[in-house]
């Protein structure tokens, strides 16, 4: 959450702000504040693939 919270920040702030980049980049972030939110009362099964899920989007944001 932190990592979209800073990157749609920079986008802000940029001299020609990319208002699509924004848009995505908080429609991402909505997506994976959902995905906590499942988490609380999520099945094992639905812990795991959340997991998984959440490791895929940290190894695409880093790279």
């Amino acid at each position: 959450m932190h990592w979209y919270l800073e990157q749609i920040a920079v986008e802000r702030r940029a001299p020609l702000p990319d208002e699509d980049r924004i848009a995505q980049l908080t429609a991402d972030r909505t997506v994976a504040y959902q995905d906590l939110q499942r988490l609380e009362e999520a099945t094992r099964e639905e812990e795991d693939r959340l997991a998984a899920l959440d490791a895929a989007r940290l190894r695409e944001l880093e790279s």
